[in-house]
């Protein structure tokens, strides 16, 4: 029997284009992890706000390439499979009270 060659969006090469697209993508994910690694200010409370913003990014757009889709597909699914089950009530919480008290 012989092995199937899974074919992947990479297998196609990358152009400039494709570069552009990728590093796109994934400038929240630079942006929300930098919030998150803030040391003189509580990141307890964007813990939820980091995962909707993702969540948010990551549903499909009219204009994204097969490429964007297909990795936003697989980001998604691991957002929802390691992330979501972290997110605890206390996050919850003080995500209430940080945006009570505006932090």
């Amino acid at each position: 029997m012989k092995a199937r060659k899974k074919k992947s969006f990479l297998s196609e090469g990358l152009n400039e284009d494709k570069i552009k697209d990728i590093i796109s993508f994934l400038i929240p994910f630079e942006i929300e992890s930098k919030r998150l690694e803030a040391e003189k200010r509580p990141t307890l409370l964007l813990a939820v706000i980091t995962y909707s913003k993702l969540k948010k990014h990551l549903q499909y757009k009219e204009d994204d390439t097969i490429m964007v889709r297909h990795l936003k597909t697989r980001l998604l699914r691991g957002l929802e499979e390691k992330l979501k089950p972290r997110l605890t009530l206390t996050h919850r919480v003080a995500t209430f009270f940080g945006l009570l008290t505006n932090l």
